[in-house]
């Protein structure tokens, strides 16, 4: 079982991870996306500038 993590956390680091998109900064936005799916979060990009993110 993979350690947790928090709905807050992850909230925050989607939302660093958006604004790292938006300034380009793609080397920052991959990390967080492999730090999130290391504690069992996957993320998807969707219309918009949205991303949905479940528990695996």
């Amino acid at each position: 079982m993979k350690p947790g993590i928090g709905d807050e956390e992850i909230q925050n680091l989607v939302a660093e991870r958006q604004q790292a998109k938006k300034d380009k900064n793609y080397g920052r936005a991959d990390e967080i996306r492999g730090y999130l799916r290391e504690k069992g979060v996957e993320l998807a990009d969707k219309a918009g500038g949205m991303t949905a993110w479940w528990r695996v």
